[in-house]
């Protein structure tokens, strides 16, 4: 069985070229070879990289058994996540563990973090200084770090806090490099020689010792039944066969949970912010429409209404990638099109080839929130958080969040974007953020300072990402 054809280059080169400007390598890629093709990244395996979107739906309703994203992701995430993290699992391991997830990051349960993130925003953005340049990123990744840190694992205690802030943000220091796609060209006996990988791992026993002791004492709890958070959630909750989570489990999820909820999260935030702040005619109708969130008693009802806000989370998620691939390893032969793929190709629909097909998206280059309102897009033609049986968990959430999180800060700052209204990706880690970071200037206030707010949550003490 012949795969689609692909670059002739040496596969350590095409990593290489994907390590440094994936978007890029894909884009030649696709100009040269089509919709489907083959690329080889060493230390990783054959990809077939797909952009036609009903090769796309096919994918996504493939058989779990045939199409496994587990195992495709294993390679590179296991030593953070731990081998029993939903995002490794496949087929009945996986069903069941989503099941036990899905709920409390959803409905109710979700609308409830409401206040939380609101709060969070208000106690960071309070921190920017009127008339100087803040680079905002930074100050994203605090804001969503510091809700999962209470909405997911229930911590409010400021020392516990403090402690958990320190080592994530040690942990994830050693992962933000580019060419942390480049490990699997390491032998695994030879890691252990890479001072980078030797703190990685250590700072990941450590947080997971600190989660263990988390879970240990949620167990414990008098009331555990009366809390929200996830922790919480997941303690009480019971699989078909009536069984719980052992703590091993619950610790994978929480790492899970975090990596992919936080990084993520901030940098789809950054972007988001730049192009609205790039676009005159999306700034003024989202401040126009986000007037409401002024309000101390703003509402999840409310939050709710903002429809064109919506549309430009969404287009800033179609506009700028953060992961460009979805992965799913054949145990199967796979027929696709008129290919036939074999067992232990990866397929890999690639939502930055798909979100700039000029045929669904006019103008693919331009960030215009109002295209949501002229179509509906299928789950093959907008998928930022993956598509099918393995759509991202976390994806109602993370849109709840970056809603609240803008709506909250549209409302209250006047804000002025520095520099370029474009800005190249780079690599942090696997992500692809902006270059140099989003940068902007805060020209008014219209809300009084939150100083003279209640805050619920614990002070971050870690440096902010002001710049002058």
């Amino acid at each position: 069985m012949a795969l689609p054809q692909g670059p002739k280059v040496p596969s350590v080169l095409q990593l290489l070229s994907y390590t440094v400007r994936p978007l890029q390598f894909l884009d030649a890629c696709a100009k040269q070879y089509g919709e489907i093709f083959t690329v080889k990244l060493a230390g990783y395996g054959q990809f077939v990289i797909v952009s036609n979107t009903k090769l796309v739906e096919e994918i996504f309703a493939a058989d779990p058994a045939v199409a496994h994203s587990g195992e495709a992701n294993d390679t590179l995430f296991r030593p953070a996540l731990g081998a029993r993290s939903v995002l490794l699992l496949d087929e009945k391991p996986h069903a069941r563990q989503r099941k036990l997830l899905l709920p409390p990051l959803h409905g109710d349960r979700m609308r409830a973090y409401l206040t939380t993130i609101r709060e969070t925003t208000f106690d960071v953005i309070d921190r920017w200084p009127t008339s100087q340049v803040v680079t905002i990123d930074e100050s994203m990744r605090e804001i969503t770090l510091r809700v999962i840190l209470q909405t997911v694992f229930g911590v409010n205690d400021k020392e516990q806090f403090q402690v958990l802030t320190d080592l994530i943000q040690d942990m994830l220091a050693e992962t933000v490099t580019p060419f942390v796609l480049l490990g699997p060209l390491i032998p695994e006996r030879l890691r252990h020689w890479s001072p980078r990988w030797a703190r990685f791992l250590q700072n990941v026993d450590q947080l997971r010792a600190r989660l263990g002791e988390i879970i240990s004492r949620s167990r414990s709890s008098p009331d555990l039944a009366k809390r929200s958070d996830v922790l919480a959630i997941l303690l009480q909750a019971r699989d078909e066969d009536g069984q719980p989570m052992d703590d091993e489990e619950i610790c994978d999820e929480l790492m899970t949970l975090l990596l992919a909820g936080h990084d993520t999260s901030a940098a789809a935030l950054s972007w988001a912010v730049r192009e609205i702040l790039a676009s005159r005619s999306a700034l003024r109708r989202i401040v126009d429409e986000v007037a409401p969130a002024q309000r101390s008693d703003f509402s999840a009802a409310e939050l709710a209404r903002l429809e064109y806000l919506d549309a430009a989370v969404k287009e800033a998620l179609r506009l700028r990638t953060v992961v460009p691939l979805v992965l799913r390893l054949l145990k199967a032969p796979l027929s696709l099109g008129p290919w036939e793929l074999p067992a232990g190709a990866r397929v890999a629909p690639c939502m930055h080839l798909v979100h700039h097909r000029s045929d669904l998206y006019p103008d693919p280059a331009v960030f215009r929130p109002e295209r949501f309102f002229e179509r509906k897009y299928g789950p093959s033609e907008w998928f930022p958080f993956g598509g099918g049986n393995r759509r991202c968990l976390g994806m109602a959430f993370s849109l709840y969040e970056m809603k609240v999180l803008l709506s909250t800060l549209f409302s209250s700052l006047e804000l002025k974007l520095v520099g370029e209204a474009t800005a190249r990706p780079t690599r942090r880690g696997v992500l692809l953020t902006p270059k140099g970071g989003t940068k902007v200037v805060v020209l008014a206030r219209s809300r009084p300072s939150a100083t003279s707010t209640k805050h619920s949550e614990p002070k971050q003490t870690a440096s902010s990402a002001m710049a002058s």
